[in-house]
């Protein structure tokens, strides 16, 4: 299955398939509840969050658009404070829930690990392609860089209902984050696998 990185022509495409993807999701759902409006609006708020992050992120798909992951190297912050301007006007998409939302992100930016770690920020499917390799052809490129060098990964799972699935990986539950009334947030941590 082909992966390649998304360029900025990519983007829109690779922002419908999250949208798809976290239709679903017991978090995004509680972030934008209605049904009718929450794929348009998780959809514009993914391009947002792929097009300001574009030259520091390492965004991948595979090529017949069925999944995508957007990865943050060592270092990087999910989102600096001048994207989180420039995300303005997707953001208006949360309408009322917009100070929840911002209460859950701050809590998740507090206590993300601070050691060096490739960051699986946003991964989803399209939901008739799962189980069929299209979330591993875009995990685990980034895994196998990091047991090659030696690096923790992170990730919060927003359904834990896939905690098993990053448990295949190697991820292990650290805990759990809520905040306003939201959803549980798992963390989940990855040890470097050394060969």
């Amino acid at each position: 299955m082909g992966v390649a990185r998304v360029t900025p022509q990519d983007e829109a495409a690779a922002a419908a398939v999250l949208a798809d993807a976290f239709y679903d999701d017991p978090f995004v759902s509680w972030m934008l509840p209605s049904d009718a409006r929450r794929r348009e609006r998780f959809g514009r708020i993914c391009a947002g969050l792929l097009r300001v992050t574009r030259g520091r992120n390492h965004a991948l798909r595979t090529a017949d658009d069925g999944a995508c992951a957007l990865w943050l190297a060592p270092g990087e912050k999910a989102l600096t404070y001048p994207e989180i301007a420039r995300m303005a006007p997707a953001a208006r998409g949360f309408g009322r829930r917009l100070p929840r939302t911002l209460a859950v992100l701050d809590l998740m930016d507090r206590k993300h690990p601070r050691e060096p770690h490739w960051y699986l920020f946003l991964v989803g499917s399209d939901p008739a392609r799962r189980g069929k390799g299209h979330g591993r052809a875009v995990i685990q490129p980034v895994l196998d860089e990091c047991d090659r060098d030696d690096i923790p990964a992170y990730l919060e799972s927003s359904n834990p209902a896939n905690v098993p699935y990053y448990a295949r990986y190697g991820f292990e539950v650290t805990g759990e984050l809520r905040r306003a009334g939201s959803p549980p947030l798992i963390p989940m941590w990855r040890e470097p696998r050394g060969g």
